[in-house]
């Protein structure tokens, strides 16, 4: 149910900017999300990256 809401007002809210602003404002708005999630993902990566690291160290894997 919370999930039927949020994605209804999602909507509502991609279709308020593209009658009130149009795609210029869309875009602004899809940049503006994107930017805490493209901070998380690169940590994501970082922390992925050392604990491969201390996981398999170099010269380590069995081939």
């Amino acid at each position: 149910m919370i999930v039927w809401g949020v994605v209804q007002a999602a909507f509502a809210f991609v279709l308020f900017l593209l009658m009130t602003g149009g795609l210029k404002s869309l875009q602004i708005a899809s940049i503006t999300a994107a930017g805490p999630f493209s901070v998380i993902m690169v940590l994501a990566c970082f922390c992925l990256w050392r604990t491969l690291a201390k996981e398999f160290p170099e010269g380590s894997v069995v081939k």
